[in-house]
């Protein structure tokens, strides 16, 4: 599976993440779910935090590649619409 999830992210004042909200999925549920459980857990730099960050939340892409994606499942094999021709 490939996508692409946009969160919106709340943060405290030391710089963890206090909430997550899926603005964009990736179609995919298990992805979705994958981004916000590891957004759970990042720490920013107490810093870094704008006081926005606090209220409004911040916006985060999560991006999920795979970077050998496989050629073909099966020998030979053609996609659906290629054999409907």
């Amino acid at each position: 599976m490939q996508g692409s999830v946009v969160l919106s992210l709340i943060l405290d004042k030391s710089g963890r993440v206090t909430d997550t909200r899926i603005l964009r999925s990736s179609g995919h549920p298990a992805l979705d779910e994958l981004a916000r459980d590891a957004a759970a857990n990042w720490r920013l730099s107490p810093d870094s935090v704008l006081p926005s960050d606090l209220t409004q939340g911040r916006v985060e892409l999560v991006n999920f590649r795979n970077p050998n994606p496989p050629k073909a499942i099966l020998p030979d094999a053609k996609p659906y619409w290629a054999q409907m021709r």
